[in-house]
């Protein structure tokens, strides 16, 4: 997996989860489309990145990534994400640039 304009994201309820699960570990196939090729493991942390282009700041009804106040599935987790707060910067264009998405699962 790649993120090319990735989004940080901060899980705010992470330690919840992980007393409330057996384990933050995921067994993810290699290939989606061919099992023979095997798995792997991956760890959800606290943090996680998204692609940009994952996020809107206003949501749509034809819109099914994140957004503020909305939930969306995470692929292998099984649950939700949903975005509480998005965190800004302003640049010296006076543009701004989203640094960070306080989320909960």
């Amino acid at each position: 997996m790649a993120v090319l304009e990735p989004i940080k994201v901060v899980i705010t309820n992470y330690e919840e989860e992980v007393r409330s699960s057996e384990s933050m570990m995921f067994e993810v196939q290699n290939s989606p489309t061919d099992v023979s090729l095997g798995s792997h493991g991956v760890e959800m942390t606290d943090v996680i990145y998204l692609d940009a282009s994952d996020f809107r700041l206003v949501d749509d009804t034809s819109y099914y990534g994140l957004a503020p106040n909305k939930a969306v599935g995470l692929r292998y987790h099984g649950g939700k994400l949903f975005c509480e707060e998005v965190v800004t910067t302003t640049n010296s264009d006076c543009s701004t640039t989203i640094v960070e998405l306080r989320c909960r699962l």
